[in-house]
């Protein structure tokens, strides 16, 4: 791997800012994370060249790259499971289910090496609390797979839990890899999700909220396919609180998979915090968020995401939204907001660099009465053969918007495959102390704070 960003542990602390985000406190949640002022070269660059990011390209050590504050709050084990190489897999599996399915506040089961084959339904009810949550995870430097040799249920089911981590496994085919049902402060950290015969992750049969998505890799679905699907399609059900931060997404665009989204947020969720994930290979939207129906400060927000080669539209907005530093290269449509449900309104779209082969920005019905709250600032913009701005920017507020004419003349290793991803400026680009100071976030993409830097894109000459 070529150069890779710095991360910093994560703390407690009431009101702290992930970047530009001022996280949600509560009685019950309060997060934080270190990423904080850094400079210069501490800051790091985007990586120049393919590469397979782990780890994890805003990563650095094995804590994750954000936690709620009662993450601190695991106990040693209190339950070591180990694989009997004298039994099968599917006994070992039956022996594992047996533990997970009698859990109390505190608990803290610890599994060894080996592959679990779970057949029947694969359920964790676990009543943790802030002071003393339940945690599953594998043993550390051990490959843990749990696993389903079928896709008649999902490889592991949550319900009516609360203060659950589960981290460090690998969960292996099913229907869906993890379905969560009614779960609330919930973490799922370091976690591989692979093969799953439909989603790898879902929360759509139940409202849940503070859910942490925090450092895992989904890649290799079928079917529907969504890397995260979170609340249910009719808006019946929503998640709010949530926090999509870190992943690894890819390969959800297989022949066998007829939709394929990275992350979508569905109708009515909101507060959904999605920030520093690398998504490459999606066959719909890297990423997709449809409306709130809410106070501003409910927002939900995508930002210093990298999004490769999709399918479809890489990222998908319609309202109540914010959507900055982001860095898209993409075959098709850059960033797309039409109307679903509602006319597009409230949206932020600032200090993107797009580059595309089709339209970078395309908008649909931001001219009617309803499409108000637009803003539209500082993005960096690179088509091929598209657009810059398919049907114009209506009645948005834009300005300082720079169409790239030549990527070679204006950053240092961008290419149009993602074989180059090098989005910093060159010193002589016109990306360079142009942009709107009244628009720019506080850092770019690489957690760089802007300090004298007025540029256009997501990220700051450096």
């Amino acid at each position: 791997m070529a150069s890779a960003f710095v991360f910093a542990a994560v703390h407690a602390e009431s009101n702290s800012v992930i970047a530009d985000t001022v996280l949600p406190s509560s009685p019950d949640d309060q997060a934080g994370d270190q990423t904080g002022d850094q400079t210069g070269d501490q800051a790091g660059q985007v990586p120049d060249g393919p590469f397979v990011p782990r780890p994890f390209w805003r990563k650095k050590g094995d804590s994750p790259t954000f936690a709620p504050d009662w993450y601190a709050n695991r106990g040693e084990a209190t339950v070591e499971v180990h694989f009997d190489s004298s039994k099968t897999a599917a006994q070992n599996g039956e022996l594992l289910k047996r533990t997970l399915s009698n859990l109390s506040a505190g608990d803290h089961v610890r599994i060894h090496a080996g592959t679990y084959v779970v057949d029947s339904l694969l359920v964790i009810q676990a009543q943790g609390t802030r002071s003393f949550p339940v945690t599953i995870e594998g043993a550390p430097g051990e490959e843990v797979i749990v696993t389903r040799s079928d896709a008649r249920q999902n490889a592991l089911n949550v319900d009516r839990s609360e203060y659950l981590i589960v981290e460090r496994l690998t969960l292996r085919g099913g229907s869906t890899g993890l379905k969560l049902q009614s779960a609330n402060h919930f973490m799922l950290h370091d976690v591989e999700i692979v093969g799953t015969a439909n989603n790898a992750i879902a929360a759509n049969s139940a409202s849940t909220s503070y859910l942490y998505f925090i450092d895992n890799e989904i890649h290799d679905t079928a079917s529907h396919g969504e890397g995260f699907y979170l609340g249910s399609h009719d808006g019946q059900f929503v998640t709010h609180h949530t926090f999509v931060i870190g992943n690894y997404i890819h390969d959800l665009n297989h022949s066998d998979v007829d939709q394929g989204d990275g992350v979508e947020i569905k109708d009515g969720s909101y507060a959904v915090i999605i920030k520093q994930n690398f998504i490459r290979g999606t066959k719909y939207p890297g990423i997709i968020v449809y409306r709130t129906g809410r106070e501003p400060a409910d927002r939900n927000v995508i930002e210093e995401n990298v999004i490769l080669d999709s399918g479809d539209n890489a990222i998908q907005a319609t309202a109540d939204a914010i959507i900055r530093n982001n860095l898209i290269i993409t075959g098709v449509i850059g960033i797309m907001s039409k109307p679903s449900g509602t006319a597009p309104r409230d949206l932020t779209i600032v200090n993107n660099t797009i580059i595309a082969k089709g339209d970078a920005i395309k908008t649909i019905d931001w001219d009617t009465p309803e499409s108000t709250g637009i803003r539209v600032a500082n993005n960096a913009i690179f088509t091929q053969s598209g657009r810059a701005v398919a049907n114009g920017f209506g009645n948005a507020r834009s300005t300082a918007n720079v169409v790239v004419s030549e990527l070679s003349k204006t950053f240092k290793n961008v290419q149009l495959d993602g074989s180059g991803l090098d989005a910093n400026p060159l010193e002589t680009s016109n990306l360079v102390g142009v942009a709107n100071a009244a628009d720019l976030p506080g850092h770019d993409l690489s957690g760089r704070v802007r300090t004298g830097s007025s540029d256009v894109g997501a990220l700051g000459i450096r």
